[in-house]
């Protein structure tokens, strides 16, 4: 099973966070600590579908390449997506909620709304 840390996320260049139609683009020298929380709180177990909305994601990119995606669903429930091609994978699970909470802070700090 793929992990967070996979070599899957190797050389990403930027963190793409989308809230509705809104999309902010984070380059990787100002995303690290909003990447290790994202690591932190990805599945690396658990299926199903994610219950409630996506109020937002978290996209882990290589120029136009999406490698992977966080969408947090109805709290607690994340599901997290690798998408690059032979690690593909999805899991949805119940985050940990000081892992949650660790998380919206760090997108606070970074001035996006949070959820």
């Amino acid at each position: 099973m793929a992990t967070p840390d996979a070599p899957a996320l190797q050389g990403w260049t930027e963190l793409r966070i989308t809230q509705g139609s809104q999309t902010r683009r984070l380059a990787r020298a100002d995303a690290n600590a909003l990447a290790a929380q994202v690591r932190r709180l990805a599945p690396t177990s658990g299926d199903g579908a994610l219950p409630g909305a996506v109020s937002l994601r978290i996209a882990f990119a290589q120029g136009e390449e999406v490698l992977a995606e966080l969408a947090l669903g109805e709290e607690p429930w994340v599901r997290w997506t690798l998408l690059r091609a032979g690690f593909a994978g999805q899991w949805t699970a119940q985050a940990d909620p000081g892992q949650l909470q660790a998380l919206q802070i760090e997108l606070r700090r970074l001035g996006v709304p949070a959820r």
